[in-house]
């Protein structure tokens, strides 16, 4: 679903490698948008926010951050989910359209819920991004051939059509998920895998073995550790579902372990034939 009448003024909240990598993009894909971004004055004052952006707005500035609210065709809110749910209200009140680019969702739908534009919502978020997630890191190819879930049951179909052109731009590919599914699913594709790679990485250090880390070490702890007030909303806003994907799977672990143990190789062999995917799988 494409807006016939796409958005031309785009306020991006949070110029990091998601929103200045959406900057880039519209900068390079749709010359005629004009680009506000907004975010605290010494990130605004990096070349890449200069670069990517038309204008630049403070958020210590309330009164310069209502008039871009005001004059929005579209809100792209990317910023953490606790920051996110406390923008919404102003956001909402303000932009024709809001979306945003949080890593859960139910959190921000049930503040969505209670605003009375919430129609004029749509909760998004792109399956990209990067370890650092720094505004340097941006690049206008971040989205190209990657999945962007929306949930956009309660959203009416011109707020659905601005977010679907915006993905569209970006060169991403649009995915439809209620929010509970969402979050059921980040939990293991997502949130898990940063707590397993550091738990993996703090075993190798305890155990002294860092140094013998090769290749496929490098790729399991990729991202590990990584920005503690970002990960804190995160299992905060999921902390049901990641815990549950761990209890599931320390479980498969067990199974393995304990066959290991009996010297029986069946568990561990039959794990490995299972994880052999298909595009059929995808």
């Amino acid at each position: 679903m494409i807006d016939s009448n796409p958005p031309r003024k785009i306020t991006i909240v949070g110029l990091g490698l998601i929103g200045g990598s959406i900057a880039a993009g519209l900068r390079l894909r749709s010359p005629e948008s004009e680009i506000c971004g907004v975010d605290f004055p010494e990130r605004l004052n990096a070349e890449g926010a200069k670069r990517h952006t038309h204008s630049q707005v403070s958020v210590r500035d309330p009164r310069a951050l209502q008039v871009a609210l005001d004059a929005s065709d579209l809100c792209v809110l990317c910023a953490p989910v606790g920051v996110i749910v406390e923008l919404i209200p102003q956001a909402l009140q303000a932009a024709d359209a809001v979306t945003d680019c949080g890593s859960t969702k139910r959190r921000i739908m049930e503040s969505v819920a209670a605003c009375s534009r919430a129609s004029r919502f749509v909760a998004g978020h792109p399956m990209a991004g990067a370890a650092g997630g720094s505004l340097a890191e941006a690049r206008a190819d971040l989205f190209e051939g990657r999945r962007w879930i929306v949930c956009e049951q309660q959203s009416d179909k011109d707020a659905h059509g601005k977010v679907s052109w915006l993905i569209e731009q970006l060169g991403a590919v649009e995915m439809s998920m209620s929010a509970d599914e969402h979050d059921k699913a980040l939990a293991l594709t997502s949130h898990t895998p940063q707590v397993l790679a550091s738990v993996l990485l703090t075993l190798a250090k305890d155990q002294g073995a860092l140094a013998t880390g090769g290749p496929a070490f490098e790729r399991c702890t990729q991202g590990a550790g990584a920005n503690e007030a970002m990960w804190r909303d995160i299992f905060s806003s999921n902390a049901d579902e990641v815990a549950a994907a761990l209890r599931s799977f320390s479980a498969r672990l067990s199974d393995v372990a304990d066959g290991l143990e009996r010297e029986d190789l069946e568990p561990v062999l039959a794990l490995l034939a299972a994880a052999g995917m298909s595009e059929s799988d995808l």
